[in-house]
């Protein structure tokens, strides 16, 4: 439900970004959005006193890869797993074809999650998931003046044969 509302509350954002001025050019920008409900395994890798990388794994993170690409720009996808979750609450879907469902409207805001409490989270460790040039002022509680971490993605798919049985078990 949150996943939903919020992808429509970004759906309605982008017409403020509809065309960015950058190097001199205009680009046009344009966004789908899919989500998926099911089981995903959440794991960290990397070097064991340097940077780590957090890793989501599972079949349903490929499925998930699979909604997004049933998506139109503008519209926002849910998987036929995630769209009976959103029947529940009185969601507006429409069927798309492929077991999927675009989201409408949703009646019901959405609740907030609880607040975590972060106050166990070494901030040693939380360093370590950010590129050095930001971390150390983070370690050193001298945080940057800037809204966001701004560095180069480069996006892996990697098959681990048998990953998935031992996922189940």
């Amino acid at each position: 439900h949150r996943a939903a509302a919020c992808a429509l509350e970004m759906q309605r954002a982008m017409p403020e970004f509809k065309n960015v001025r950058a190097g001199g050019d205009v680009h046009s920008l344009r966004m789908r959005i899919g989500f998926h409900s099911g089981s995903f395994f959440a794991a960290s890798a990397g070097d064991e006193d340097g940077v780590l990388h957090y890793l989501l794994l599972g079949a349903d993170v490929n499925r998930t890869a699979a909604i997004e690409g049933e998506a139109k720009p503008g519209q926002v996808v849910a998987s036929a797993e995630a769209a009976a979750a959103l029947r529940a609450v009185g969601a507006r879907l429409i069927a798309t074809g492929g077991g999927c469902s675009r989201v409408i409207r949703i009646d019901e805001p959405a609740r907030p999650l609880p607040r975590m409490d972060t106050s166990g989270a070494s901030r040693d460790v939380l360093v370590r998931y950010v590129m050095p040039p930001i971390a150390a002022p983070l370690a050193s509680g001298n945080a940057p003046q800037f809204a966001a971490e701004h560095r180069r993605v480069t996006a892996v798919f990697v098959n681990v044969f048998g990953i998935a049985k031992l996922l189940r078990e």
